[in-house]
């Protein structure tokens, strides 16, 4: 049981970098089977209703399956060192299928012509994902994405306890992740329809989505995050911490 446990964990890490490096692609920076701006196949009514739904039942999930009430309740039926992994394991499956079901949409905002400014901007988006990347290991990759769980429950070991530490990025930013998915997903030298509706839905879930994360991160650790949160900014580097998120 713990070996599958164990595989559990792996394959759920592994689906989650596999569309983390395959989104790149997506959004037209090497060529992949389906990307943002594939040809269009549907109306853009539909295709807009559609591209909302799949990302509206992403922000549910998160929503709902990183709650303290969600967690307690799922550990009932699985080891609770799985909980973080069948968490991912269910982002992995709706990003997959937001990716094979995106309607792309036809139109363009802008279109850079400049080689060097173009480059420029490529380079930006890249490395907003670089950002989401680093900052994910400034807290801790592995326990964030599960696999440090089942790999101790694995081993029949508790893994350490969560201790509200600020490293690199998180020193300067209080959600450095999320701003490294908004440079991501913003900074490009050709913004069409269908890549703005992706940046924009998105965009809209995370701005929702860090207000209930910091709930939690009050209830749990208190005066400390309060204190945190008035020093440092939430979502853009250099504004008033309390004032911005």
């Amino acid at each position: 049981m713990k070996l599958l446990g164990f595989i559990y964990g792996v394959i759920a890490y592994t689906l989650f970098m596999s569309w983390m490096v395959y989104m790149i692609g997506f959004l037209g920076y090497f060529p992949v089977p389906k990307s943002v701006d594939s040809v269009p196949t549907s109306s853009v009514g539909i295709s807009i209703f559609i591209n909302c739904l799949i990302v509206a039942i992403f922000a549910v999930q998160h929503t709902i399956m990183a709650r303290p009430a969600f967690k307690q309740w799922i550990t009932k039926y699985i080891p609770k060192a799985l909980e973080r992994s069948t968490f991912v394991l269910v982002t992995d499956i709706i990003i997959w299928v937001m990716i094979w079901q995106w309607q792309p949409i036809d139109g363009v905002i802008w279109d850079v012509q400049n080689a060097m400014v173009a480059n420029i901007l490529i380079a930006i988006s890249i490395l907003g994902w670089a950002v989401v990347c680093l900052s994910s290991f400034m807290i801790n990759h592995f326990e964030l994405l599960g696999l440090e769980q089942v790999w101790h429950y694995f081993k029949g070991t508790e893994p350490k306890k969560m201790t509200f530490q600020l490293r690199g990025f998180y020193k300067h930013l209080r959600h450095p992740l999320m701003f490294g998915f908004m440079m991501f997903f913003w900074v490009t030298p050709y913004m069409t329809l269908s890549h703005l509706c992706l940046a924009a839905i998105f965009t809209t879930y995370i701005l929702i989505g860090v207000k209930f994360e910091e709930r939690d991160l009050i209830k749990n650790h208190g005066d400390e995050y309060l204190k945190y949160k008035e020093a440092v900014p939430g979502l853009i580097p250099f504004a008033k911490g309390k004032k911005n998120g």
